[in-house]
């Protein structure tokens, strides 16, 4: 009897992923929003202060043209804001993956360690999703589910490596593709709503109560928050899916 290639691949499931990911969370904690408070909260909150919201008043290719000019203006300020929001995701995923159960300071040293190899990394999927989306726009989402593990199995399998940290994690995902791309829909339209809502209410109060200069701040902490929860949780996800995923491809 012909085995299908495919039987050999394991499913992902929604169910089991979410399950993970609350139960990693309530066992780290602490842990966790100690990190994502300093690394990934802070250069939010810095970028939102510092990078001033794109102008984009036109359509089609000239709004394109458009944000790429903001982002060459501001590209400076973006990546190294960008640096230590990767050392903390760097080390959320130490700590949840290294089976050593690393304190904080061992989990940050191991994400200083592997930082060149993640930023190239984040470099080369943006590069590869980019081109994917240009193509036709169903490669490039594709991708994104194709690739989200990548990050994950370099910090968990010690991998320096960027490319060979891009092919596991396409190895770990496959026949899961459009599963991965969907739950990450479903998370980043949850919590844009959810940033949306927040940061709007916070802004309506405090420009009723306070000067335009202390609602800017307070509406830029409220965006810096609940872009560090939405942060924490896609890597959160990252590591369950890893979980999830990795022990049937080794």
């Amino acid at each position: 009897m012909r085995i299908d290639p495919e039987d050999w691949v394991m499913k992902m499931s929604y169910g089991r992923i979410w399950d993970d990911m609350v139960a990693m969370f309530r066992g780290h904690s602490e842990l966790l929003l100690a990190v994502a408070g300093v690394f990934l909260f802070l250069p939010s909150l810095l970028s939102h202060l510092l990078i001033p919201e794109p102008m984009i008043s036109e359509r089609g290719v000239a709004a394109l043209e458009q944000f790429v000019a903001h982002y060459r203006a501001n590209f400076r300020t973006i990546f190294l804001l960008s640096l230590p929001t990767a050392l903390g995701q760097a080390a959320i995923l130490a700590l949840l993956l290294d089976a050593a159960r690393p304190t904080v300071a061992m989990a940050l040293r191991k994400g200083l360690m592997l930082l060149p190899g993640f930023v190239l990394l984040n470099i080369l999927v943006n590069f590869t999703v980019a081109f994917g989306l240009l193509l036709f726009i169903l490669p490039g989402l594709y991708l994104i589910g194709r690739t989200y593990a990548a990050a994950a199995a370099l910090v968990a399998e010690n991998q320096p490596n960027p490319l060979r940290a891009y092919g596991r994690g396409i190895a770990i995902t496959r026949g899961n593709g459009w599963r991965v791309l969907g739950m990450l829909a479903i998370m980043v339209v949850i919590g844009i709503i959810l940033s949306a809502a927040i940061t709007s209410v916070v802004g309506v109060v405090f420009a009723l109560l306070a000067s335009p200069e202390a609602s800017g701040v307070a509406t830029a902490i409220a965006a810096a928050a609940t872009d560090m929860l939405i942060a924490l949780a896609l890597t959160l996800f990252a590591a369950a899916l890893y979980r999830a995923l990795a022990p049937a491809t080794h």
